[in-house]
């Protein structure tokens, strides 16, 4: 597998923000199985507006939620109103890949921020 790290800003069209889609706490697991109750990271969900609205999850490693104000009720209402809250990752890195021919992006960084609200 060829993998190809770049920044947040190249696969969005030069912008800093992107439109959050939703968010989700992740679990230490081993061998298939589940080991604790104690989230390692939370996964934001954004969709890219400066490429065609492409959906991508940035990770953030850790057990505390960077947007805690923020439920997922609250961004599913937002981006029903078309009046999505817009979020800035920190030190955010991307990595492009491939599996089976097909073009795959993720991304992991060190925060996340709310730049514009309803």
């Amino acid at each position: 597998m060829n993998k190809v790290e770049t920044t947040f800003e190249a696969i969005n069209g030069g912008h800093k923000y992107a439109i959050c889609t939703g968010k989700r706490f992740t679990y230490p697991f081993e061998n298939g199985r589940r080991t604790g109750d104690i989230p390692n990271a939370i996964n934001i969900d954004v969709a890219l507006q400066g490429n065609a609205f492409i959906n991508i999850k940035i990770k953030i490693d850790g057990s505390i939620d960077p947007l805690p104000d923020l439920t997922d009720e609250d961004i599913k209402s937002a981006c029903s109103a078309m009046k999505p809250y817009l979020v800035r990752f920190e030190n955010c890195k991307i990595s492009l890949y491939t599996i089976n021919g097909e073009m795959r992006m993720s991304g992991i960084a060190s925060g996340v921020e709310i730049v514009q609200s309803k």
